[in-house]
C-alpha cells in the first residue's frame, strides 16, 4: 500500500542576535529568523527586526552606536586620549593630555568638545573631535626709571630663551648705570629667563662747559660747567693798560657794560671777551714865549715813547 503524508514545520520566531554596542552594522543580526527591514539612518542605534517563519513572531532589534573621539594634538602635547574610544551613544568619555614640558610649554587648555583646562568628559552623540593645546610659558619684565625710560624686548619673554634693555635718557639727561637684574653701564642681557625679572636704569642731568678766551684780559662764567636748561653769568676783566670793548661768541651783542647772561643753556658754548690798549692825549704847554712844541705821536698809548 502506499501511504502520503504532508508535514507542516513548526514556526520559528524571531530572534535578535548582536544587540552590544557597534561602530558598524553587527556582523550577527539574526540567531533565529532572517534580517528584514534594517534601518541605519538614526544616530542613537542602529535597527532591524528579525522575521519569523511559518506563523512565527518577527522581533524588533536594535545595537546601540558607537562613535569614534578623533584626538588632535599640538607640537607641545607628548600623548592625548580618551578612554572608552570608539563611545556609546549618550555616554561620556574621560579624555587627558601630557605635556613634553610642564614647565616651559605645559598644557594650555582644550578645544571641540571641550574647553578650559579642567577635565575633560565629554557626552558623545556623534563623529567628535577633542584637541590639546599647549602654550609656552611667559615672564614678565617689569621696568622702571626716573629722568629716562627703560624698554626691554622681548617683553614678556618665553621660558629659557633670552631679553634685551635699552635705556633712553629724556631730554637733557644721560645713561649712567643699571639696576635690578642688570648691572653696570654696558649692554644690558637677560639670558635663560625662568621666571619674573626687574630691571631699572639711573639718569643723570647734563652739563655742558664754557670755553672762554681773550687776549689782553680774562673771561669768567658762572657757573661753569652748567647745568642743563640752567643759567650763566660771564664778567670780562682786562689786564692792566687794557679795557674791554665788547663780547664775541655766544655772547655776541650782549652789553659791553656789564655781564653776558647765558639762559637755557642746552649744550657746550664758547665766549670770548675782546680788549684794547688804553690811549692817552698829552697837554702840552710851550717853556718859552713865540715858542712852538711838537710832540710825536699824540695820542700816545700807554708805555710808549
Amino acid at each position: 500500500c502506499t501511504i502520503s503524508a504532508n508535514f507542516t514545520p513548526p514556526p520559528t520566531h524571531g530572534a535578535c542576535g548582536d544587540t552590544a554596542p557597534s561602530l558598524n552594522w553587527p556582523t550577527f543580526l539574526c540567531s533565529a529568523g532572517s534580517p528584514a527591514n534594517q534601518i541605519n539612518n538614526t544616530s542613537d542605534a542602529f535597527r532591524w527586526n528579525c522575521a519569523g517563519t511559518h506563523g512565527g513572531t518577527t522581533a524588533a532589534c536594535q545595537a546601540l552606536r558607537q562613535y569614534t573621539v578623533t584626538v588632535n594634538k599640538d607640537e607641545g602635547i607628548a600623548n592625548a586620549q580618551c578612554s572608552p574610544n570608539p563611545v556609546t551613544f549618550g555616554t561620556a568619555t574621560s579624555c587627558v593630555a601630557t605635556a613634553h614640558d610642564p614647565v616651559g610649554r605645559p598644557f594650555s587648555g582644550w578645544g571641540g568638545e571641550c574647553s578650559g583646562t579642567g577635565s575633560c568628559m565629554p557626552l558623545v552623540f556623534g563623529p567628535a573631535t577633542v584637541s590639546a593645546h599647549s602654550a609656552s610659558t611667559t615672564y614678565a619684565i617689569s621696568t622702571s626709571a626716573v629722568n629716562g625710560s627703560v624698554a626691554c624686548s622681548p617683553n614678556p619673554v618665553e621660558h629659557g630663551q633670552s631679553a634685551s634693555c635699552t635705556a633712553t635718557p629724556a631730554t637733557g639727561y644721560h645713561f649712567t648705570s643699571w639696576g635690578g637684574d642688570c648691572s653696570g653701564s654696558g649692554a644690558c642681557q637677560l639670558n635663560n629667563v625662568t621666571g619674573p625679572h626687574s630691571v631699572s636704569a639711573t639718569f643723570a642731568l647734563n652739563s655742558y662747559a664754557i670755553a672762554t678766551s681773550g687776549a689782553y684780559g680774562t673771561v669768567q662764567c658762572t657757573p661753569n660747567p652748567v647745568p642743563h636748561g640752567q643759567s650763566a653769568a660771564c664778567t670780562a676783566t682786562a689786564n692792566d693798560n687794557f679795557h674791554f670793548t665788547g663780547w664775541a661768541g655766544a655772547c655776541t651783542g650782549a652789553p659791553t657794560d656789564g655781564d653776558c647772561q647765558l639762559a637755557n643753556v642746552t649744550g657746550p658754548l664758547s665766549v670770548t671777551g675782546n680788549f684794547t690798549l688804553n690811549v692817552y692825549v698829552g697837554i702840552l704847554t710851550p717853556s718859552l714865549p713865540g715858542g712852538i712844541l711838537d710832540c710825536t705821536p699824540s695820542p700816545v698809548l700807554k708805555g710808549r715813547n
